[in-house]
């Protein structure tokens, strides 16, 4: 996100979007799929953030996967 957000064209929404697919686009869309909890701690702590940072974005999707990934991970904990 960070690299389309500093080198997205603003004034061509047709090459913003072929930037988008090129940057962001295809780690979002393996993130959204994402059905598994994460394997390990700094894996469940790295979905936290993202899905702090996903809830700051309005990107409910991402934070339903990112908690779901984290709370997977503590439950195989106990």
């Amino acid at each position: 996100m960070a690299d389309y957000n500093a080198n997205a064209p603003v004034d061509d929404d047709t090459a913003a979007d072929a930037y988008a697919e090129k940057t962001y686009r295809p780690a979002r869309r393996s993130l959204a799929a994402w059905d598994g909890p994460a394997l390990t701690f700094a894996g469940a702590f790295a979905a936290l953030k993202m899905a702090k940072d996903a809830d700051e974005s309005d990107d409910s999707e991402i934070v339903t996967v990112m908690l779901n990934a984290a709370i997977g991970y503590f439950e195989t904990q106990f």
